[in-house]
């Protein structure tokens, strides 16, 4: 029984072996950056080395292993053979591919896990005699397993034997498993961004870790931490930026920086006339006002005036902000016109205005500008006293006058208030 055991050992060592001679020419690098002309004698290199003093690279990587040797003894060497023992916790020995090699070699793997190398009749002069020929070396890459968890540390290191002399023991190379992040950071604001304001100004982070640091900058100065930022007297051209230093153990970079906001404030906006048009500069929304009262309709950045008075515009940024012009008093409705009937006054009028010529029984009419009767009165009084007629509860504007009796039917009335 034992003896079949044995045979059935044998066989699967034969049947694991990969047996042949590999030339160079039929060997394909994939990864140049490991010179196959610089030989560190009986070492073991890796690459990708990794970032980091921990030597980090992603899960399920492919590590390219390099091991070196050189003959230092004192006589030359007929045979080489190398080991190398994976970790079978740590690699996919199935995956593993021969890059390159200096010689030519018979390669088998025992047990699913041990590399096996022979350079059989190789007869490297030792470093004394020839140092130029005294060395070589193979590489070869293998991937490591899925899923292994962040923070494992992958190591390996070889075995060079020179003829029956007792194995030189190479350098142990190490890398740390390690999902890679990529950090992120884009900052908005979260209020109105007005002048005079206080803007808050907030972070938004990706892979940033259970401890990110946050730096708040203001033209490249530094203003404050936090993954939030209340800034004051900002003005224009200001330029506002946030740092990110990710936590997370894998970022790569883990330092990154947001995008920028230049802070852009609306000026005052100002009142220009020309051709009986008040215009007031660009923005996205308008109000305009007469005498510190809304005008309805009229949110275009245009108007034409049809009273003498105050007149005012506040407009409206895209961020919410508003800024309101100064006072322009206009004062270019003619007077002949306001004044074309003797028999009312005061006209333009505040809150009443006096008519005179008017006869007991008669009924006055006042239409606004589209016709409509908005007051009728009826006259009591004899037709040689003036009758005063309350506007109070008019809004600013203009109006007609109107009676059969009155010496000038329809006359025209501005209420100003």
């Amino acid at each position: 029984m034992k003896a079949l055991s044995a045979c059935i050992a044998l066989l699967f060592i034969l049947s694991t072996t990969v047996k042949g001679q590999l030339d160079l020419d039929d060997v394909i690098v994939s990864d140049p950056h490991i010179s196959s002309s610089v030989s560190i004698q009986n070492t073991i290199q890796v690459d990708p080395v990794g970032w980091s003093a921990e030597h980090f690279v992603s899960n399920n990587d492919s590590l390219t292993y390099r091991i070196n040797f050189q003959n230092v003894g004192t006589d030359t060497a007929f045979d080489v053979h190398i080991v190398d023992i994976l970790d079978p916790t740590l690699f996919e020995a199935s995956s593993i591919v021969i890059v390159s090699s200096s010689h030519s070699f018979n390669f088998w793997i025992e047990s699913f896990n041990t590399l096996h190398w022979d350079f059989l009749q190789i007869n490297l002069p030792d470093t004394s005699k020839n140092e130029k020929n005294s060395d070589g070396y193979i590489e070869f890459k293998v991937r490591t397993k899925p899923g292994l968890p962040t923070g494992t540390l992958v190591l390996n290191s070889a075995h060079i034997y020179f003829d029956q002399n007792p194995p030189i023991r190479t350098n142990e190379v190490f890398n740390t498993i390690c999902e890679t992040g990529y950090p992120a950071i884009m900052i908005s604001t979260e209020s109105d961004f007005c002048k005079g304001n206080i803007a808050q100004f907030v972070a938004h982070g990706t892979v940033e870790g259970s401890a990110p640091v946050y730096t708040w900058y203001v033209n490249n100065s530094y203003y404050s931490n936090g993954d939030s930022a209340l800034i004051s007297g900002l003005q224009n051209g200001d330029v506002v930026e946030c740092v990110l230093v990710s936590s997370y153990l894998c970022a790569l970079p883990s330092t990154v920086t947001s995008n920028r906001i230049i802070s852009t404030f609306m000026d005052q906006p100002v009142i220009t006339e020309a051709g009986g048009i008040l215009t007031a500069g660009p923005a996205e929304y308008y109000q305009w006002f007469f005498n510190q009262q809304p005008m309805v309709g009229e949110t275009g950045p245009s108007i034409m005036p049809t009273l003498n008075g105050n007149y005012q515009v506040i407009i409206h940024d895209s961020n919410g902000c508003l800024s309101r012009s100064a006072i322009y008093v206009y004062m270019n409705i003619g007077i002949e016109e306001i004044y074309s009937s003797g028999n009312i006054y005061p006209n333009p009028a505040n809150d009443h205005i006096v008519l005179k010529g008017l006869k007991n029984n008669s009924v006055l009419s006042i239409k606004d500008i589209s016709g409509k009767t908005v007051k009728n009165i009826e006259i009591q009084n004899d037709s040689q006293e003036n009758t005063t007629v309350d506007l109070k509860d008019l809004v600013p504007g203009i109006y007609f006058v109107g009676n059969s009796l009155l010496a000038t039917y329809n006359a025209k009335v501005v209420v100003i208030h």
